[in-house]
């Protein structure tokens, strides 16, 4: 069954395992393995170090931890499921190696398939990068140069959290082959069944404490402490995650690619659509469920007006 030299044969892999699982390396000294899976165990112990602040801070991965790791990690030849395990990895260490916490996630893991895992980091990552792009829009120094600070946040938050994805920017990001669009294709629909029910993602009937929008798939909070996890932050609450405080660099393995300008439009294309729709129910109705019968007061005339200055500053926005 052993087809070859032990994961730890050489210098470099013993430092290195060292580095990452501190004490823990104890439990796996002298383990031999076949050469493909160490190639994949050398991928997710060399990205787990690269997540560590500081190696030498005394901190210890629980055997439990290691041993998953090693048994089903050495089996993932995908980079961004190896960047799933090395933040798993990296995210237990503590200063006493007891807490197993990880073990979860792992579990978790263990059930996706590699296109549930990309589209998972996909969508927030996204989500992620749309809210740094948001507080962008909405600081006082952006917006000083156009309107007044009393018409900061015409744009809400809310409008970000949903995520809309067009099937083929999928395909595009997942970096498919035409073989392998078509399968997705046809899985579509079930790889996001399945994140649904892995209570990963929400649909538009799930709120789950997270800020809920009708439009589009949302967040959710075990989603979101997955995706934390991965990126080597557990100890980070999910509010933060809301702010410019918490920073998530790109793996290299995988790039959304979101821009500023494409936020902003979608951003200013929701809101108008959204005040768009309120004019209407006010001008074609009487407090909005009767038909309107008779002519519009004063007050409901410069409402209509404060509608569209607001639509007008919005499409200003660059």
């Amino acid at each position: 069954m052993i087809e070859s030299e032990s994961v730890l044969a050489g210098m470099v892999a013993q430092t290195l395992l060292k580095s990452v699982v501190g004490d823990g390396y104890k439990y796996v000294k002298g383990l031999a393995i076949n050469k493909a899976r160490e190639g994949n165990l050398f991928q997710i112990f060399t990205k787990a170090r690269e997540k560590i602040e500081d190696v030498d801070d005394g901190k210890s991965v629980p055997p439990k931890i290691i041993a998953k790791v090693i048994n089903e990690g050495s089996w993932a030849a995908d980079e961004l499921n190896q960047d799933y395990y090395a933040g798993i990895l990296a995210s237990s260490r503590t200063d006493e190696g007891t807490d197993d916490s990880g073990i979860y996630y792992l579990n978790l893991l263990e059930r996706l398939s590699v296109y549930q895992i990309k589209f998972h980091y996909l969508f927030y990552k996204s989500l992620k990068e749309k809210i740094t792009i948001y507080n962008q829009i909405n600081r006082d120094d952006y917006y000083e140069s156009i309107h007044s600070v009393s018409e900061r946040n015409l744009i809400k938050k809310d409008k970000v959290l949903p995520i809309q994805f067009d099937e083929l920017y999928i395909q595009q990001k997942l970096g498919l082959t035409s073989m392998d669009r078509e399968r997705f294709s046809i899985n579509y629909e079930k790889i996001i069944t399945t994140l649904i029910n892995e209570r990963l993602i929400a649909n538009n009937s799930t709120r789950d404490g997270i800020p809920y929008n009708e439009d589009g798939l949302t967040p959710t909070a075990i989603g979101l402490d997955f995706f934390l996890w991965i990126n080597g932050l557990p100890l980070i609450k999910r509010d933060s995650f809301l702010t410019d405080d918490v920073v998530i660099d790109d793996m290299e393995s995988f790039k959304t690619g979101i821009t500023f300008r494409q936020v902003l439009d979608e951003l200013k294309e929701k809101t108008i659509n959204e005040i768009e729709k309120l004019k209407l129910v006010l001008i074609n109705s009487y407090k909005g469920n009767m038909p309107r019968l008779l002519p519009m007061t004063e007050s409901e005339n410069r409402t209509v007006a404060n509608y569209d200055h607001k639509i007008k500053t919005i499409s200003k926005l660059r």
